[in-house]
């Protein structure tokens, strides 16, 4: 039997394919919000907490700030994988990145439910980046 070239060559256009393909905005994009909102997470939930007032006034209060916080820790470390899978997915122009990453942000949607206004529109600019990356 003949060696099948096509195959071969079918592979080879995938790859100048995906090599000649322009980066994605809306990974871009995807993944700039993302930043910005961790970075406003983490001020919102550690840099502009008064724990340690709390803790001079009541303990209550401080137990239930710690609480708090615990809560929110899905939300914030699958925000974080997110961010970093979409500066992935845009970097490497990998659609499998972009999907990962678009994953991440509906996870962190279903963990945080109140906060969807901060992820939603990451988590639709993942997933049409997925749809438009080669």
């Amino acid at each position: 039997m003949a060696y099948d070239y096509r195959k071969d060559y079918i592979a080879y256009q995938r790859e100048q394919k995906k090599k000649n393909a322009k980066h994605s905005v809306c990974l871009f994009f995807a993944f700039l919000l993302g930043f910005v909102y961790l970075v406003f997470l983490l001020y919102i939930t550690y840099v502009n907490t008064t724990l340690s007032a709390t803790i001079e006034e009541s303990v209550g209060a401080a137990i239930g700030l710690v609480i708090g916080q615990a809560l929110i820790w899905p939300h914030m470390v699958s925000t974080l994988l997110a961010v970093i899978f979409s500066g992935f997915a845009f970097a490497r122009k990998s659609r499998a990145f972009a999907m990962t990453g678009a994953v991440f942000y509906t996870l962190a949607l279903v963990f945080h439910p109140e906060y969807f206004m901060f992820v939603i529109l990451e988590a639709l600019l993942c997933f049409i980046g997925f749809i438009r990356t080669p």
